[in-house]
Order: C-alpha cells, then sequence, then structure tokens
C-alpha cells in the first residue's frame, strides 16, 4: 500500500495511450502500456504488445443497463459473470497483460446500487483467477454519487480510472472533494 505500482518487483510508472492502434507511435515517445475497451482480438493485441515491450490494461466490456440488460437481473448478471470469467481465464497468462479494467463509463449516473454490486462480485471473481493483475473499472468523471457507491460496494477493486477531460488540471482537488481516498488513476483525458 502506498507503494504504487510494480511489476516483476520493480516499480512501474505508467506511461500510457488508449487503444491498440498507432504502439511503434507509442513506443518511440516513450510509453509503456495502452488500455483497450473490450476482449475482442485480445490475442493479437497482447502479441503485438509483447513485441514492442509493451504492457495492456485488458478491458473487459460490462453491459449499461439498458432495455435488454439490467443489473437487478440474476440471469443477465450471471451471464455476464460467466463471460467475464472466460477471458480472465483465456488471457490470464500473457506476459503483456499488467492489469484488468472491469467495464468503462457502464456506470451510468452512479445511482444504481446494483450495478456496483456486480462489479464488486466481478471484481472478486477476477482476483480469485488471476491474483497476479490487480482490477479497476473505468468510470466517466467521479461524481459525489460514483464515489459513495464505490466506496460503499466495491471494496474488492484495486483502484478506479478516472475518465476526465477539461477536469483534469483540478482532479486532485476534486477528489477530496467526493470523499475518494482510494488509488486512482487517470484513464482518459485530453
Amino acid at each position: 500500500p502506498g507503494q504504487g505500482i510494480t511489476r516483476g518487483g520493480e516499480p512501474y510508472f505508467v506511461k500510457g495511450a488508449a487503444g491498440e492502434r498507432h504502439l511503434d507511435e507509442l513506443v518511440a515517445t516513450g510509453g509503456n502500456s495502452f488500455r483497450t475497451w473490450t476482449t475482442n482480438g485480445l490475442d493479437k493485441v497482447l502479441n503485438e504488445a509483447a513485441q514492442r515491450g509493451l504492457t495492456v490494461c485488458a478491458g473487459i466490456w460490462l453491459e449499461p443497463e439498458c432495455s435488454w440488460f439490467s443489473y437487478a437481473n440474476a440471469e443477465h448478471c450471471a451471464r455476464q459473470t460467466e463471460r467475464v470469467k472466460q477471458e480472465v481465464l483465456k488471457h490470464r497468462d500473457h506476459p503483456a497483460l499488467l492489469f484488468w479494467g472491469l467495464g468503462n463509463e457502464a456506470e451510468g449516473d452512479g445511482e444504481n446500487d446494483a450495478y456496483w454490486k456486480q462489479l464488486e462480485m466481478l471484481a472478486k471473481t477476477v482476483k480469485a483467477l488471476d491474483p497476479a493483475h490487480p482490477t479497476f473499472t473505468a468510470v466517466a468523471g467521479l461524481s459525489p454519487r460514483k464515489s459513495a457507491g464505490l466506496n460503499a460496494h466495491t471494496p474488492s477493486l484495486d483502484f478506479v480510472g478516472i475518465n476526465t477531460y477539461a477536469a483534469l488540471t483540478t482532479l486532485r482537488q476534486h477528489l477530496v472533494k467526493v470523499e475518494w481516498s482510494r488509488p486512482w488513476v487517470v484513464t482518459e483525458y485530453g
């Protein structure tokens, strides 16, 4: 705790980008890692990363609450959990894997406690299958309600990823205001 990220026992500072394109440019500019939003084609992505000495934050797509998927529906959640398990089992031993990203901006307005509870169950599941790779979720900004939901329901997540744009320069002050004291990383900015 408090030591930051390590890889192979050594401190590892992520200098990353989002998306699996332009990897040679990422390497040329000193980057060492990149993030995906889905596991579609992940075998190829991980292999291309390894060839370049890069690491990958493998995003596992989580469904947003919608007309055909509800976090209040146990059957929907069970199907999603099984899909997540299969992805972790398939890729957990790849040397380029750095983190598991459980969802990207799937939290909506942060009011749905069923979502946060499913996220906690998924984090526990992933950690049981692959304790070597930290888990997180990426949120669209960290509102007070999202912070409260994460704090109340997701103790098994190792950190939160924050997608923020114009607010990047005031993010640290904002995190204090929303009472976020757990680890965090900026996962998107511009």
